[in-house]
């Protein structure tokens, strides 16, 4: 697991690099030397090697640091680590470009990820001092602007809490849908602009429809994934109805985090469907659900989250009577399997003992009688041990130049004091906040228990929270 000290780097700076090296089962430090080092590699823009190197292991740790060329072209950069016995390398993404750190730390956020013409548009804006503070009281004025033409203007204020907001409505009629908000601060002389795209939809966007188990089966009932990007690769957040081919609604959806969201419904034989959008208004593509089988299995879990330390359950259903294997894995190993029998057409709930350190992202399989895969998806379970750190300043306030001292403390979640190795990265917070949010790289619980099985892992920290 790789990380960097901060995203965005000058020329002429130092690049820190930090990679952790755990076991895939258990995620337990390596203590043995199954080799001394681990290789680090730095890709350019164009996909040259700019710098490589060598460093040892310590505590399951390996450091690397580059000081970035004067020279140095400006460009998305990526950092690569490998180790002999590791499966595949671990990356991490960091651009290089001249910047100012803002003396503002500021985030805007949009109520949806996606409108269309005439839809009124909330926007709220967080932001602190990058010395510490909330400007409380700071005027900020907002200009909505659509295609190039300006289309709202207004004006608001921090609150106590460093959140300000506005909302407006978009034209109806928008020809291009290029739309930006911009927020001008105004703090004690200090003034400093925030913007952001707004995600406005017009006549297309890209659906992926994902039926839970793998197929769609007549007959029982399905649960279906849903997830909407704009042509830009961003999520769209939207509802929409289900169809059958006589036009009569089947199912409701609307997304919830990422453009993404889910849906069930009963499908019968020998029928088609389709998913329509209903908001934002103006979209007119239809989009076909995947075929209907008539005869097959379909797996689900019982609940969102395997809690800590309780078993998984999951629920099967199959169009047939039969025996059934119901198989958990992880990155390719075994660690439960449970014959079952199922009646036609009936779900059954089933409950597979795993180990108590058995973590993160699970696979769930189901084989009939010949050991043919039927129906597989993915659960979490949350970790055994939640770890929670304090980190405690000697001062509470330091001018340039003077000494600071941390005081890290480790507990577990009883509040119990734990022995564990601990890895610091200082680095001025306003540079952090340059890249928005959901795009910011993720913590080390993330990448451990996420990262390695799940694609498109933005604003991920939600997932643990």
């Amino acid at each position: 697991h790789v990380s960097t000290d901060k995203p965005i780097y000058r020329s002429g700076e130092r690049l820190y690099v930090r990679g952790v090296l755990l076991r895939a089962d258990g995620h337990t430090p390596i203590t043995t030397a199954l080799s001394e080092t681990v290789l680090f590699e730095i890709k350019g823009p164009k996909g040259d090697t700019v710098a490589s190197g060598a460093s040892a292991i310590i505590d399951s740790v390996a450091g690397f640091s580059w000081d970035i060329p004067p020279t140095q072209a400006g460009g998305e950069y990526t950092v690569r680590i490998s180790h002999p016995a590791a499966d595949g390398r671990a990356e991490r993404k960091f651009d290089i470009r001249s910047y100012r750190a803002p003396r503002l730390k500021s985030q805007i956020v949009f109520v949806r990820d996606g409108y269309g013409p005439g839809d009124m548009v909330a926007a709220n804006l967080h932001v602190e001092r990058a010395e510490g503070g909330i400007p409380a009281g700071a005027k900020v004025s907002v200009s909505a602007r659509v295609d190039g033409e300006e289309t709202w203007k207004g004006t608001t204020t921090v609150d106590s809490s460093g959140n300000a907001g506005a909302s407006f409505r978009l034209p109806a009629a928008i020809a291009r849908g290029e739309g930006v908000i911009a927020m001008i601060i105004e703090d004690s002389g200090i003034v400093e602009t925030a913007t952001k795209t707004i995600p406005i939809l017009l006549q297309t966007l890209d659906l992926a429809i994902y039926p839970e188990g793998g197929d769609l089966i007549a007959g029982l009932p399905n649960r279906v994934y849903v997830e909407g990007r704009t042509p830009a690769r961003k999520p769209a957040d939207m509802a929409g109805v289900v169809v059958n081919t006589a036009g009569r609604e089947v199912a409701t959806f609307r997304t919830e985090h990422e453009g993404r969201g889910r849906f069930s419904f009963v499908p019968a034989k020998g029928e088609a469907y389709s998913l329509r959008i209903t908001e934002p208004a103006g979209i007119k593509t239809v989009f076909a659900l995947p075929a209907v089988k008539a005869s097959g299995v379909v797996i689900s879990s019982a609940s969102n989250v395997t809690p800590r330390l309780k078993d998984v359950v999951v629920r099967v259903g199959a169009t047939s009577d039969g025996s059934y294997l119901i198989a958990l894995s992880q990155r390719g190993k075994e660690f439960a399997l449970k014959p079952v029998t199922l009646r036609a057409n009936q779900l059954t709930d089933f409950t597979l003992a795993v180990p108590r350190s058995l973590d993160g992202v699970i696979v769930a399989t189901v084989y009939d009688d010949r050991m043919a895969p039927m129906a597989e998806r993915l659960i979490f379970r949350q970790p055994q041990h939640k770890l929670k750190v304090q980190i405690v300043p000697d001062r509470t306030d330091y001018v340039p130049g003077d000494k600071v001292t941390l005081r890290v403390k480790t507990i577990d979640y009883t509040g119990k004091p734990v022995s564990a190795m601990v890895g610091l990265t200082v680095t001025d917070s306003s540079v952090l906040e340059m890249i928005e949010k959901r795009e910011q790289a993720p913590a080390l619980p993330v990448m451990v228990l996420l990262e390695s099985e799940v694609q498109n892992l933005a604003d991920a920290h939600v997932y643990l929270d």
